[in-house]
Parts: structure tokens; C-alpha cells; sequence
């Protein structure tokens, strides 16, 4: 059950009640609400990313094997004629 304290504190000398204003602020219970935790990871993907993309490209110009998709790409931009 929540339980609170209220105090009114008036006056014309602010400087006394901040005074014990902090003082009441010190002898609270202190309590934590909604630690959060959080983890700032690395990103390392990039490592990798380079070669595979490097491997790929190589692959493309050392298969014997033609695509049909690079066939067709090539004969739209002009780069082979079309086979009779």
C-alpha cells in the first residue's frame, strides 16, 4: 500500500525551508523504479561483408556455366550479340 506525508511549508525565508527541505529529502527511503538495462553491442558485420560481396563478384566472371539471367542482361545492354 502507497502511503505518502504531506508538509506545507510557508514563510517568507525560502533559504530555511530549502534547508529542510533537503534534509527530509535525505531521510527518505530510497527506491529504485524502472531500472532499465541496457547493452550497446558492436556491430562486426561488416567483416565479413567485403570478401562475400568480393567472392560474388569473382564468381560471376569465372563460371562456366552462363545464366540465363546474365544472357539476357547482356544482350539488353548491348554487351553480346543474340545467338542464331
Amino acid at each position: 500500500m502507497l502511503t505518502t506525508r504531506w508538509k506545507i511549508l510557508s514563510g517568507n525565508n525560502y533559504e530555511d525551508y530549502l534547508d529542510k527541505i533537503y534534509n527530509d529529502l535525505s531521510t527518505l527511503e530510497k527506491a529504485e523504479f524502472g531500472v532499465k538495462k541496457v547493452t550497446d553491442y558492436e556491430d562486426r558485420f561488416y567483416y565479413f561483408l567485403l570478401p562475400a560481396i568480393l567472392l560474388l563478384i569473382i564468381e560471376i566472371f569465372i563460371t562456366n556455366k552462363r545464366s540465363p539471367f546474365f544472357t539476357r542482361l547482356n544482350r539488353k545492354l548491348g554487351i553480346e550479340a543474340e545467338a542464331k
